[in-house]
């Protein structure tokens, strides 16, 4: 939007609000289970460490299914449908352009001179 004419991607939005909202309780819920199991002594702390491992292997796994690089950072291959905001924004019309035919000059007044000091007698302030 920091552009004329961007627009808002509310699929975008709307998946970035679902996954705040399923991560946040899911980090819990594998936090408590991962805490239940070390309890059961040293071999738990072997599993939730082994499990750890394994996780961090796959998601990176997953993310290198498809590479982000400079060449196809901001590919827009995938359109989205327009939307209600989007489509309300497209139907406004901007205002006719044209010149402006009035002489918009702008004049700073002077500065008012400055008051004079009330004279003072010499002899009185002795």
């Amino acid at each position: 939007l920091g552009r004329k004419g961007g627009t808002v991607r509310w699929s975008t939005a709307t998946r970035m609000m679902v996954a705040w909202v399923l991560t946040l309780p899911a980090a819990a819920l594998v936090g408590a289970l991962a805490e239940s199991v070390t309890d059961l002594g040293d071999w738990g702390t072997a599993v939730v460490a082994v499990f750890l491992v394994a996780a961090s292997a796959a998601i990176w796994k997953l993310s290198r299914r498809e590479v982000v690089d400079s060449g196809n950072v901001n590919d827009t291959d995938a359109v989205e449908p327009a939307g209600v905001v989007t489509t309300a924004i497209a139907a406004v019309t901007p205002p006719p352009a044209g010149t402006v035919t009035e002489d918009l000059t702008a004049t700073i007044p002077a500065p008012a001179p400055a008051p004079a000091a009330p004279a003072t007698d010499p002899a009185a302030t002795v």
